[in-house]
């Protein structure tokens, strides 16, 4: 058992996975179909929800918040390869600055390891990730909130449904042969 005083530091395992899933959330960026709003579908969001899985709350976020710093200072880390501070406050940052919290959401249920509630914690990560990439939506570019639904949550809810699941049976696989434990 760990004690107090090393419970909290990372070991170059943690290390290793959170670098590897900040990677893979740049990977998963860049497989990406514009939408006439806009906003695209990526891959993005299913990296986050596996990461959070797969590696848990705290690690989870910290993986995603790396993801958003390498964008923020200019790596072309986004979708179509955009990076920079302004992708973060743009029409579609709101989706990308909840990506942390949708990986602690999803890294905090799956700590109990109760499939239904890591699904239930898939849903209400994507709520909070379309309700705020929608608000952020409306405010830049000022569109109606009908219009913003449509450009922004409509066509991503089957997209969404199938993410949520191949990330939870992708992360029960890896974790139940071992590869990785949170």
């Amino acid at each position: 058992m760990k004690d107090s005083k090393t419970a909290n530091k990372f070991n170059t395992k943690d290390l290793t996975l959170i670098a590897l899933f900040a990677a893979f959330t740049v990977v998963m960026a860049q497989l990406a179909i514009p939408l006439p709003g806009g906003v695209p579908i990526t891959l993005q969001t299913f990296a986050v929800l596996l990461a959070g899985i797969v590696l848990g709350s705290k690690r989870g976020a910290i993986a995603i918040l790396i993801y958003l710093l390498l964008g923020a200072i200019g790596l072309p880390v986004f979708a179509n390869f955009h990076g920079g501070i302004g992708e973060l406050f743009g029409s579609t940052g709101g989706f990308l600055l909840t990506f942390p919290i949708m990986a602690l959401i999803v890294g905090l249920a799956s700590n109990t390891k109760n499939v239904f509630l890591i699904a239930i914690a898939m849903v209400v990560a994507s709520l909070v990730n379309f309700i705020a990439g929608t608000a952020m939506f409306m405010i830049m570019t000022n569109i109606n909130l009908t219009l913003s639904l449509s450009y922004c949550v409509i066509p991503f809810i089957p997209g969404t449904i199938i993410k949520c699941v191949a990330a939870g049976v992708i992360g029960f696989a890896l974790k139940k042969r071992g590869l990785v434990k949170a």
